[in-house]
């Protein structure tokens, strides 16, 4: 189920965003930071993945992923977005994504743009399958790691 992130949720995001992105993580401070400022929208996904069986996955309220988006008057850009290890590749980040979209359109924004990493190409194939397309490369983006990163967009007037 998705929800909008509360500040109660903060400690486990910053826990997730550890385990995912280890030095290139935000802490809890730049989580809160996030979350208060203006013109965003910041949704978790708690409890059972939408493609496991309810009998495999005990009912929780544990949080498995999260995405955040920022807009503007035009566009809106993806802030970020993480799903738990144990919980990827069973639809949680299609769904956030989607959520993102919505906001975006709720916005009336034009454009929704974000990066990705280089390596990332099971992010890549999702985003493309949304219908994101590739704008240009960062070089360089991610530190420390040194990683290049692939701007996207996905034209809105389209959607």
């Amino acid at each position: 189920m998705i929800r909008y992130m509360r500040h109660a949720d903060l400690a486990d995001i910053a826990r997730l965003e550890s385990e995912l992105f280890t030095s290139a993580s935000w802490s809890l401070a730049a989580l809160e930071r996030e979350l208060d400022g203006p013109d965003r929208a910041y949704y978790v996904w708690v409890g059972a993945p939408p493609r496991r069986s309810q009998l495999d996955v005990p009912s929780t309220e544990e949080i498995c992923g999260y995405a955040g988006i920022w807009y503007g008057n035009v566009d809106a850009e993806v802030m970020t977005i993480g799903v738990a290890k144990d919980c990827q590749h069973a639809g949680i980040g299609r769904c956030l994504m989607r959520e993102l979209i919505g906001a975006a359109q709720r916005q009336q924004c034009r454009r929704v743009l974000l990066e990705v990493r280089v390596d990332n190409e099971p992010a890549k194939r999702l985003y493309h399958s949304l219908g994101f397309t590739d704008l240009g490369l960062r070089r360089h983006y991610y530190q420390p790691e040194d990683v290049d990163a692939v701007t996207m967009s996905l034209d809105m007037e389209g959607n």
